[in-house]
Parts: structure tokens; C-alpha cells; sequence
């Protein structure tokens, strides 16, 4: 790593008072940045989730607008869990990744890298490789997306849930109807998290 510094934006729960809580690490869209999902969507609609429930979510910016997340973007999302990890009090059995779009593809393909750091998963309108679910297959999915995605095809999310019915992956598949690319993603936060509980 170049020993660059690489921005996140991290929100911390009011009930925090130095008990182990869970941290979601909550991915960005390609072209956005560490800001975007606590203060695009709905104005912090993220934020009053976790707060509600208790948990702490960091949004790494990850180097690059259109990295994927891949090489040292991947490495940006790892440090910032360490960083956090090392700042506060994280329970490691209840560390979740979701992320929107870009960082929807980034939420699988890190999780497949890493498939004992994520207790569960949360990818929105996004699609990844059904090959790989092999390896995460005892990680639980809430999956998202909207049929009417003109960007990212239904068809990205209908293949992992397809794959994840055969290999027994436990998971939630929300497809929501004639649901655009950005829609979809601020109504399922609180089902997304509500779930994460409970895994």
C-alpha cells in the first residue's frame, strides 16, 4: 500500500457507551464518495436506521470513482474496518457489508474473498458471481433490486438468488415492483438492518 490517506465517514450510535455493538460497513455507488450514502440518501435516512437499532456504520470512500473496490480499494475497506475495529468497541460476530450499485458487486466480491469476516450481507442493485457463493454459502443475504433497473439489469440479482436457492444459501430476495435503480435502496435500509439483528 502506498500509506496514502483514504477518507471515510463514520456514525456513531447514542447508546454507545463503550459496550461491544455491530458495525455495518456500508459501501457507495460508482462516482460517489465516503459522504453519499449518509447525506444523499434521504438526507442520513441510513444514519436514523442504525441509530434506531443501535449499530455503527462507516462508508469507506475507497480509492478510485469506478474501482469496484477491487486491489487497494479493497485494501481502503479492510483498513478502515481495522481502524474502527481498533477506535471502538466492534462485536466481531456482528460485522455486516452491504452497499448500493458498485458497492453492491464490491459487497459480494468482498465478501467472497473474505468469508469468515462478514457475519451477513446486504447487496442492492447489484449483481456478482454465482460460482463464488460456494464460498459464502453459510452467510446470510438481503438482497435488492428493482425490476424496472435500467441500469443494472433484474437479471444481476436473479441469478446470485437463483444459485443461492441451490446451494441453501439463507437469504431475503426483495424484488420490488416496476423499482428504478435509486429507489429501492432507502425503503429496504431498515428491513436491511432488522434483518442484520437477527443474524
Amino acid at each position: 500500500m502506498d500509506q496514502s490517506q483514504q477518507p471515510y465517514r463514520l456514525f456513531i450510535p447514542t447508546a454507545y457507551e463503550g459496550q461491544p455493538l455491530p458495525l455495518v460497513v456500508a459501501l457507495r455507488g460508482m462516482g460517489d464518495d465516503e459522504n453519499s450514502l449518509f447525506d444523499k440518501y434521504e438526507a442520513g435516512q441510513l444514519k436514523i436506521e442504525a441509530e434506531q437499532r443501535g449499530m455503527f456504520v462507516v462508508c469507506p470512500k475507497g480509492r478510485g470513482p469506478a474501482s469496484l473496490f477491487r486491489d487497494d480499494a479493497e485494501q481502503d475497506v479492510l483498513d478502515v474496518i481495522g481502524e474502527v475495529q481498533r477506535d471502538y468497541r466492534i462485536d466481531p460476530q456482528r460485522l455486516y457489508l452491504m452497499g448500493h450499485s458498485m458497492g453492491a458487486f464490491a459487497t459480494w466480491s468482498i465478501a467472497m474473498a473474505h468469508p469468515r469476516l462478514f457475519a451477513a450481507l446486504g447487496p442492492i442493485a447489484g449483481g456478482g458471481d454465482p460460482a463464488g457463493l460456494e464460498r459464502i454459502r453459510t452467510i446470510p443475504h438481503f438482497i435488492v433490486h428493482g425490476d424496472n433497473d435500467r441500469l443494472v439489469p433484474v437479471k444481476k440479482s436473479r441469478v446470485m438468488v437463483e444459485a443461492a436457492k441451490k446451494l441453501g444459501v439463507p437469504h431475503v430476495y426483495v424484488e420490488v415492483p416496476n423499482g428504478s435503480h435509486g429507489d429501492v435502496a432507502v425503503p429496504n435500509f431498515g428491513p436491511m438492518l432488522d434483518y442484520f439483528a437477527n443474524c
